[in-house]
């Protein structure tokens, strides 16, 4: 009568298991099914656990045989997605025995089915949580070093002192060097000539070359040619266009139209001269033979980054000054 009764309790138990879960229930044999719960908590990756259950003889009264197993791949997982491991199933699965223990003496699968549910969902919560703590730290990371490249030497005084003795270095060098030129070049009055410039110091010729590199693009400088009635007005003994002004109302002729052109591009490249020779007064190393545009460009980049570096120098002065 006693296995009877047994028996009949499990058959009751299943009946309503089979109705509360029509899709979800596969039956075995006459004590043996499992059961597909789905965790489906919002926000992370679901899965579906397989509970199965295998009752014992005096089942309520002693726990039945179970086991909890993952439906889904891990394989199929993308990196961000929360899937649960062995060792969460292990847990999974002793939690699961608790409960078991504490409902001895009446059906039990329900309960064991629902709060799997609920444990599984809270521990892919937590994995999730951890992942994306995970990838937002590998991502400050990857931001730190890039901001790494755009940090440069920090400028302390030794720093300083250093880079200024290699400048100082260089402009003396660089007055000894005109001062050897200019005692070897002949006696010209008035202004030199390119040709002459040239003949004194050969090695304006490859002045330039330095800064050529094996990246540089080769350039058809014939795009940049000035057009021909440029070309052809700056070559006059003037050398120098009128610009026409008529009165208002007037219309300029083709011609009139043209020399105004001409003295147009005249007063910009005269400007441009004008920038660089400012340039040469103004930076120390640079001296009136050095008509290298690239040369004194790259002189002037130095100049400035040292007068930077200086201020900044002063400026850490005067507040260890104020703060003595």
């Amino acid at each position: 009568m006693a296995d009877e009764h047994y028996t009949e309790e499990q058959a009751n138990e299943i009946e309503i298991l089979q109705s509360i879960y029509p899709t979800e229930f596969t039956q075995h044999s006459a004590n043996n099914f499992t059961i597909a719960i789905l965790v489906d908590e919002e926000d992370v990756r679901h899965c579906t656990l397989n509970l199965t259950i295998e009752y014992t003889p005096k089942y309520p009264d002693e726990p039945p045989h179970f086991t909890i197993d993952l439906a889904d791949s891990p394989e199929a997982v993308d990196k961000l997605d929360a899937h649960l491991s062995p060792e969460d199933l292990q847990a999974l699965s002793e939690q699961t025995q608790t409960i078991c223990e504490e409902s001895l003496g009446m059906a039990m699968v329900f309960s064991m089915a629902t709060n799997l549910k609920e444990i599984a969902a809270q521990r892919l919560v937590e994995i999730t949580k951890e992942l994306k703590r995970q990838e937002d730290a590998r991502i400050q990371k990857e931001i730190e070093k890039e901001q790494e490249k755009f940090i440069g030497t920090l400028v302390t005084r030794e720093v300083f002192m250093e880079w200024r003795a290699r400048f100082d270095k260089e402009m003396a060098q660089g007055a000894r060097d005109e001062k050897d030129v200019a005692s070897r070049r002949p006696k010209v009055e008035g202004k030199l000539t390119g040709r002459q410039l040239f003949e004194q110091n050969k090695d304006l010729a490859n002045s330039d070359s330095k800064f050529f590199t094996d990246d540089d693009v080769a350039v058809d400088t014939r795009s940049y040619q000035p057009p021909m009635d440029i070309a052809a007005e700056e070559q006059k003994p003037s050398g120098r266009a009128t610009r026409v002004v008529k009165r208002k109302g007037e219309l300029l002729t083709e011609s009139e139209k043209k020399a105004n052109h001409i003295a147009s591009e005249q007063k910009r490249r005269q400007n441009i001269r004008s920038g660089y020779d400012q340039l040469i007064q103004i930076v120390p190393t640079l001296t009136p033979s050095q008509r290298s545009e690239a040369l004194i460009l790259q002189k002037t980049v130095e100049y400035i980054r040292y007068l930077i570096m200086e201020r900044e120098i002063l400026e850490g002065q005067i507040k260890e000054a104020k703060g003595a």
